[in-house]
């Protein structure tokens, strides 16, 4: 299809409305009609940008704290030591731990309860827990 044949876009649509032209319909009289949907954009432009967000001392020591409440001082001080709960990004925590086993330690063993105890602390909803070592910090 030519582009000379396609129709014109109104300029407050999005571009990737573009792209979803070739849904088009074309009867015999060369007529084209556009599905009646034609505005919705191919991309979830609402969910492009997700908001990050450094965690306040504060954050980070009451997610701790109730951490250590759960596990207890002597397997938190085995586990957690020198551990940092740093940033969120969208769903996503970052954890920073003082070295590679500790943050596959954590990662594999805990993180589930850390996305618990995160979410509650940030009022935020936490899915995904990363654990680096903090070389990589």
């Amino acid at each position: 299809m030519a582009d000379a044949a396609r129709p014109s876009i109104p300029p407050e649509v999005h571009w990737g409305v573009w792209l979803c032209q070739d849904v088009q319909t074309s009867f015999p009289s060369g007529q084209m009609v556009v599905p009646s949907d034609w505005k919705r954009s191919c991309f979830p432009t609402d969910s492009i940008y997700l908001a990050r967000m450094n965690l306040t001392d504060i954050q980070d020591f009451a997610i701790q704290a109730r951490v250590a409440a759960i596990l207890g001082a002597n397997e938190f001080d085995r586990v957690f030591a020198g551990v940092c709960f740093a940033e969120v990004e969208g769903p996503l925590l970052y954890v920073y731990a003082k070295d590679e086993p500790a943050a596959a330690t954590i990662e594999d063993d805990f993180s589930l309860l850390i996305a618990d105890i995160a979410s509650r602390v940030l009022k935020q909803e936490i899915e995904i827990v990363l654990v680096l070592p903090k070389v990589l910090q």
